[in-house]
């Protein structure tokens, strides 16, 4: 078993990956990391990295392959680009969380919590997409494992491969720097206790500035004090988003609680609940459960205080966490028997989760909140809708014999490059807009966001003639109130 369960489950990441890049196009952020990177690789220009506050290591490690061999087909780049981000992210962020568990509780947990973590839609879709989100997740993971191994046993080689994960996780983003808090608690609180606060302090703040050092140089070239300070500018400056309804670009508090509560599988919603009482009850026994409960808690709390809530993608280091945690409070507290029988309920929900949401894990939302069908209600951008769906929108296309499609499509892949032929909105003229035979708008353009005036207003009030997947509205400009509701939508937005 010790041998074939990673296996295993590097398979099972492998084809739910797999499935989704066979059956999506790029999102609006690989477009953007795809030339930001061609800037920096080819052309040495690397100031977007610093204005964006994007860290460079996930960028240039995911697209080196597609940009440095000049892959000229958008599509193909990506599929280069996403490839490289499963192999260097996807698949460690579930080993890590593996071979961690087998350490500390043994395989029969780890097998569950790491098989758990691998069938959660929101980690499949990120782990298939080439951004920084997967990327940090593994890093994360690897820092908080290294963190806890160096607990257990503070030699000085455990302690630099705590500095290098910490670095390299401020590297691959850099709002990171929440883990250097982590770290800093546990080392002064967890660790050793008994000794003199001085002594702990020094320890402490040398290991940080040790990994602040090791992370700057890791992304020196890449101007990464300007890059944090405009992340840090960004979080406080905000970030037009969407919940429940509503648009804001001040955010809400409680955005990633509901955002979480909408988008986790049953098991996953069971496990956040659950985790209150795992954290207290394990908490003064089993250290590692302290280090999962602080990185918890921070980046929890830092979430809602946060002014850019535009994805779930920013807390999906949670999800393991709590996956762990309750995982770990079931292999201890309970029977063998009651275990098991937990352990196979709880990966039979969520297979049976994973395969119904396959292969559009990025818009899945659980039934408690409706569905995927009814995520554009609830959340946008990429929770749902990220412009992943052209493949979709050639297929219905295609199936209504469209001849003049109009396309109101947010994404920025070039739609010839998926087969996929249609006037663009914001392209359009006014002639071209008004002889359309049929109308395709994104969730996310439906919803209001990103668009000046709400253009699309009137067609939420329509039914749509299809909704092939929960991020496309197919509409035929046959209809009367589809003729009038696009005269309404020219009038606010020409």
């Amino acid at each position: 078993m010790k041998a074939v369960t990673p296996l295993v489950l590097v398979v099972i990441v492998l084809i739910q990956a797999g499935l989704f890049i066979a059956n999506s196009s790029s999102t609006v952020d690989e477009m953007t990391y795809l030339q930001m990177a061609d800037a920096a690789l080819n052309r040495r220009d690397r100031s977007d990295f610093a204005k964006k506050g994007v860290a460079p290591l996930p960028v240039i490690v995911e697209y080196a392959l597609p940009v440095l061999n000049d892959v000229s087909n958008h599509a193909h780049a990506i599929f280069l680009a996403r490839a490289a981000v499963v192999a260097f992210a996807a698949v460690p962020a579930v080993l890590i969380v593996y071979f961690w568990m087998a350490a500390e509780f043994g395989t029969t947990a780890a097998a569950v919590a790491a098989a758990l973590t691998a069938l959660s839609p929101n980690i499949v879709a990120h782990g298939s997409i080439a951004t920084t989100d997967a990327a940090f997740l593994s890093a994360a993971l690897l820092m908080l494992w290294t963190l806890a191994r160096y607990l257990e046993q503070p030699r000085w080689n455990r302690a630099v491969q705590l500095v290098v994960a910490g670095g390299l996780a401020f590297a691959t983003k850099f709002s990171g720097v929440m883990l250097f808090g982590v770290a800093g608690i546990v080392c002064l609180f967890v660790d050793r206790p008994a000794q003199p606060v001085g002594t702990r302090l020094l320890r402490t703040v040398s290991l940080l500035l040790a990994m602040a050092a090791v992370g700057v140089a890791l992304a020196w070239n890449y101007r990464p004090i300007d890059g944090l300070l405009s992340q840090l500018s960004h979080q406080r400056l905000g970030h037009v988003g969407y919940l429940l309804g509503h648009r804001s670009s001040d955010g809400w508090w409680y955005y990633q609680p509901v955002a979480l509560a909408v988008k986790s599988t049953y098991v996953e919603l069971i496990a956040f609940i659950s985790a209150l009482v795992a954290f207290a009850m394990l908490w003064r026994t089993v250290i590692v459960v302290r280090i999962w409960c602080i990185a918890f808690v921070m980046l929890l709390a830092l979430s809602m205080l946060s002014h850019v809530n535009i994805g779930v993608r920013y807390v999906l280091l949670l999800i393991p966490l709590v996956l762990m945690t309750v995982t770990a409070f079931v292999a201890t507290r309970a029977s063998r028997s009651v275990a098991l029988a937990i352990g196979v309920g709880a990966l039979a929900s969520q297979l049976v989760v994973a395969v119904g949401a396959s292969p559009r894990y990025l818009s899945y939302f659980n039934g408690l909140a409706g569905g995927p069908m009814n995520g554009y209600r609830l959340l946008a951008d990429s929770n749902l809708d990220w412009g992943q769906d052209l493949p979709a929108m050639r297929q219905v296309l295609a199936s209504v014999s469209a001849r003049e499609p109009l396309a109101a499509y947010f994404g920025s892949a070039p739609p010839d490059t998926y087969d996929v032929h249609v006037w663009l909105w914001d392209i359009a003229g006014p002639q071209v807009k008004t002889r359309a035979d049929w109308i395709v708008i994104s969730a996310t353009y439906l919803d209001g966001l990103y668009v000046d005036n709400d253009p699309f207003e009137a067609f939420r009030a329509i039914e749509p003639t299809a909704r092939p997947t929960p991020t496309l509205f197919l509409y035929s400009a046959q209809r009367p109130e589809v003729k009038a509701a696009l005269a309404q939508a020219m009038a606010r937005r020409p």
